[in-house]
């Protein structure tokens, strides 16, 4: 026996873009957090939100790829906050 065969329909696929709703490449608001936050700080209109944990708007996808890339090999996390789930 081979062993255990998993099928592909069981691992994540990218659907096609539904129409109406928003992109992921529009710039918008985004929740980064990091050990460091002396740069995060310096963003245009970073609202701190938690200890290390801030909202910063009008960020693209491009910029918080950018943050994740300067913040490798530290814990941090960058995320999009979609219309209506700001609280």
């Amino acid at each position: 026996k081979e062993g255990v065969k998993i099928h592909n329909s069981l691992f994540w696929k990218p659907a096609d873009p539904i129409e109406g709703y928003y992109s992921a490449g529009e710039s918008g608001t985004w929740y980064l957090r990091a050990e460091n936050t002396a740069d995060i700080e310096l963003l245009p209109g970073a609202e701190r939100v938690a200890q290390g944990a801030y909202r910063v708007p009008g960020m693209s996808p491009d910029e918080a790829r950018g943050f994740l890339q300067k913040h490798e090999g530290e814990a941090c996390e960058a995320m999009k906050i979609w219309p209506g789930e700001e609280g």
